[in-house]
């Protein structure tokens, strides 16, 4: 791969990343919940190497048992406007590329302080195992 393909890849992962922000923006632009103690961002495996990606608002957050992702109480208006994308990789490479980015949307996106209120925040595959991106030790 030569500089200018890395440029373009990299060009393209920024354009990608800001979609993803952008689309993390309106989910979390009403605020979070009062009631709700963790958010996951479960992901899901499509056809054709394209993935998909909502947002849920959970009653319940226990660091040791993932069944908290379970106890969904709001989808924030994620399930019917999933964020979608088109990549060939492999889940491993998605689940590690989702926490990052949530990570850094955290870090610096617009509603990162709406967010990071809850009790935990975590991204997985809805059959998979959770990585958790944020524990508030204050809840």
């Amino acid at each position: 791969m030569g500089l200018l393909d890395r440029f373009r890849r990299t060009k393209k992962e920024a354009s990608l990343f800001d979609r993803f922000a952008a689309w993390m923006d309106a989910a979390f632009e009403g605020g979070v919940p009062g009631e709700i103690a963790g958010v996951v961002l479960n992901l899901y495996e499509q056809a054709d190497h394209r993935w998909s990606a909502e947002v849920v608002g959970t009653a319940s957050f226990a660091e040791e048992d993932e069944d908290w992702a379970c106890d969904e109480a709001t989808d924030f208006g994620t399930r019917s406007a999933p964020f979608t994308w088109e990549e060939e990789s492999d889940w491993d490479a998605i689940l590690s590329k989702m926490t990052e980015w949530v990570r850094r949307y955290l870090a610096h996106g617009r509603n990162a302080d709406r967010i990071k209120a809850v009790r935990g925040i975590a991204v997985g595959f809805v059959d998979g195992d959770l990585e958790l991106c944020h524990r508030n030790p204050e809840r």
